[in-house]
């Protein structure tokens, strides 16, 4: 399925958005993820008007926040890496580097998989795309 160009605009956006977040946020471990549960929230609110599909903040936010729990491990890991690499103070750029660079992928990576979900119309292919959505973002 084929993703319009104002949600893959969207999507672009609040990537680049996460990223930036990402400078600071390598250097206070999980200082960011809030942050970008917001942005989430926020990217799907606008990717579900944009799909026609009638939602709220607190219901994206809520999407949003199961996403962000859904994947902590892989974000705690990242985050602690991250940090320890700013700190030592060896690492300091690679860790701005990969921070950034953690939170703009992992923006895209929801809005894509939130987009193709919002893009369905049958319910029953909706369900199994997000579980095959959810099963690639564990692996």
């Amino acid at each position: 399925m084929s993703i319009p160009l104002n949600m893959k605009s969207a999507i672009i956006k609040y990537s680049f958005s996460a990223a930036a977040v990402g400078v600071p946020g390598a250097f206070a471990a999980h200082a960011d993820v809030p942050v970008l549960v917001g942005l989430w929230s926020h990217m799907i609110l606008n990717l579900a008007t944009k799909a026609d599909c009638k939602m709220d903040l607190a219901s994206a936010a809520k999407i949003a926040a199961g996403i962000a729990a859904g994947v902590s491990a892989m974000i705690v890991g990242v985050k602690a890496a991250n940090s320890y690499f700013a700190y030592t103070g060896v690492g300091t750029p690679f860790a701005v580097a990969a921070n950034a660079t953690a939170n703009g992928a992992a923006t895209w990576m929801v809005g894509r998989s939130i987009s193709e979900l919002l893009l369905e119309k049958e319910m029953d292919d909706i369900a199994h795309k997000a579980l095959e959505k959810i099963a690639f973002m564990v692996k």
